[in-house]
């Protein structure tokens, strides 16, 4: 599971998006290894609070690859290139 908390505010986020998750070997390597959730929290309400505080999320971007008991293999609390995030994500998928 890779988990990313975005907002439409978020700088970084956005950077993120046109930069990193736009990135053809990153798209690959996330549709193939990882079931990818975008958590928008454009709007604070207390569900996305609730989800951000039981990810320890306390600013943002943030970004968890979570295996599937829960445990969190990798994440990222910035923005993140694409080259380094496609290296991250190749090592967690073997």
């Amino acid at each position: 599971l890779l988990v990313d908390f975005s907002a439409k505010w978020c700088s970084p986020c956005e950077e993120l998006e046109e930069k990193t998750f736009s990135n053809d070997t990153v798209r690959s390597l996330v549709s193939s290894h990882f079931i990818p959730l975008r958590i928008d929290v454009s709007e604070m309400d207390d569900a996305n609070e609730q989800l951000m505080k039981k990810y320890g999320a306390r600013q943002l971007p943030v970004i968890l690859v979570r295996s599937p008991s829960g445990d969190t293999l990798a994440r990222w609390d910035d923005f993140v290139a694409a080259d380094v995030f496609a290296g991250e994500l190749s090592k967690l998928s073997n």
